[in-house]
């Protein structure tokens, strides 16, 4: 049993440390009604306008499914409500859909039950032929596809323009950035640059940071400014890549209590994923060829070439190319290890 001493040292120790809590408690609360009030000033705007057509897709690509069953419209929807759930309040989120995307969307949302969700579509522009810049114009012709931290910012600082950048890659070489022009700071997209100067702006030392496209405005400060807003036309070329393959890889871990998903490379930077564009041109294709997660928390660079499909548990380590010299099917065997080689990929085996 405690002496009177030591329990008396017991309690005053307890309730000391009770005030203690209380206080960090009430310093919580603060901050909490804080990041509420800051929230009932934010609306938040997802662009939903890609149709996913470079991935062979029919409808909004957003519709894709990420993992485990989930879209990435699922997700985006599923964090958002998870956000106000948190912090009781009712932050509007719009998506701002194509011409195209939308009857996919709403109808999406619907059978979903994401009723708090609001939609509107983007201003229409026509596709141009790439070679006369003219309009497109055909029966088929698709309209163009295409941190509270930050806000508290913005309110404390009368700043109305916020764009999110990150340090660069050579995963995201072709990422736009931003430059200086007479004391002015300027956003710069790859399609804008003169094919003379490509290797700078593809370069990690020239331009370290690439934007996110993650954009918060002051829409007041919009709508004054919007009769003398300017804008040019960007030809953009689209071409399929790697990122749902590494979505879907043991590089990320999705957090079913946030639906936010988490990167867990340990090389630092993820990988350069390059597939065959001839072999893997939709997402059905990469969905056939690779049925399965991959490990690759230690790859640095992974090379597809040819057509091949890949079993259960394969491991990639550091550099890996993957190759078919066959003109039929060739596959990668079940609990295959690869560490920094070139791999020739065996045709499929008849079964007997």
């Amino acid at each position: 049993m405690l002496s009177k001493q030591k329990l008396k040292e017991n309690l005053i120790n307890f309730f000391s440390r009770q005030e203690e809590l209380s206080e960090k408690a009430r310093s919580d609360a603060d901050i909490f009604c804080g990041l509420t009030n800051i929230l009932n000033k934010l609306a938040v705007i997802k662009l939903n306008g890609g149709l996913g057509t470079t991935m062979g897709c029919t409808k909004a690509k957003s519709l894709i499914e990420v993992r485990e069953g989930y879209s990435f419209m699922d997700l985006a929807v599923l964090e958002h409500q998870k956000m106000c759930e948190t912090f009781g309040v009712d932050t509007p989120l719009y998506l701002m859909n194509s011409f195209y995307t939308d009857d996919d969307t709403k109808a999406y949302l619907a059978e979903k039950g994401y009723n708090k969700v609001k939609t509107f579509v983007q201003s229409k522009c026509p596709r141009l032929d790439a070679g006369t810049n003219l309009p497109i114009e055909d029966d088929t012709q698709q309209w163009g596809d295409d941190a509270f931290q930050i806000v508290q910012l913005m309110i404390d600082q009368n700043v109305d323009y916020v764009m999110e950048c990150t340090q660069k890659t050579h995963v995201d070489v072709k990422g736009g950035t931003l430059i200086e022009i007479n004391n002015q700071m300027m956003h710069l997209e790859m399609p804008q640059v003169p094919p003379e100067n490509l290797p700078d702006f593809c370069s990690t030392k020239v331009f370290k940071i690439f934007n996110t496209n993650n954009i918060w405005v002051n829409l007041n400060a919009v709508k004054k400014l919007l009769p003398d807003i300017k804008s040019e036309i960007i030809v953009n070329k689209k071409n399929v890549r790697g990122h749902l393959l590494s979505l879907r890889s043991s590089l990320c871990d999705l957090d079913r209590e946030t639906f936010k998903i988490h990167h867990n490379h340990e090389m630092g930077v993820p990988p350069v994923i390059s597939l065959d564009a001839s072999i893997y041109t939709s997402v059905d294709e990469v969905d056939k060829r690779f049925p399965h997660s991959l490990i690759m928390k230690h790859c640095t660079e992974f090379n597809v070439v040819g057509d091949v499909h890949f079993g259960k548990n394969i491991q990639l380590t550091g550099k890996v190319t993957v190759e078919s010299k066959s003109e039929k099917p060739a596959t990668v065997p079940d609990n295959t290890v690869l560490k920094d080689e070139n791999f020739i990929a065996k045709m499929f085996e008849k079964s007997e």
